[in-house]
């Protein structure tokens, strides 16, 4: 009876020690929070975007040819550090502007791993420039 005693707690205690999880370890992936406004229909080379919301310094991006930045693209860009629940954008280019309010939808992205920081947030609106 001893030995089948003993055999049943060494069998618990495998088990036991199967189930512990290892120390998580973090990577230290960065990320930065922010909101991509594509284009769709006019694709302009040169455009100005200024984004207006509650509670948020405006922000503008000129992205005209002389003053280029690497977020700028000719179907929209990335706004960092920016987002709001409701955000008004107002596009202008040579031969037109539209403004659009819109309310972004927006994901958490943990670039190392469940558990570990950071957390950052990632919005997409999507404007229809031929308007």
């Amino acid at each position: 009876m001893r030995i089948v005693t003993f055999l049943l707690l060494a069998l618990a205690t495998l088990a036991l020690a199967g189930c512990a999880t290892p120390e998580r370890m973090c990577t230290l992936i960065g990320c930065v929070d922010g909101l991509t406004v594509d284009f769709t229909g006019v694709q302009p080379a040169s455009y100005t975007l200024e984004a207006r919301a509650a509670g948020h310094a405006p922000v503008t991006i000129d992205c005209s040819s002389d003053q280029a930045t690497i977020q700028c693209r000719p179907d929209g860009t990335f706004l960092a550090d920016f987002t709001p629940e409701e955000v008004t954008l107002h596009v202008t280019w040579d031969g037109g502007e539209v403004e659009r309010t819109v309310r972004p939808v927006y994901t958490e992205s943990r670039p190392n791993g469940p558990d570990c920081p950071p957390v950052c947030r990632f919005g997409e609106v999507t404007i229809d420039l031929s308007e």
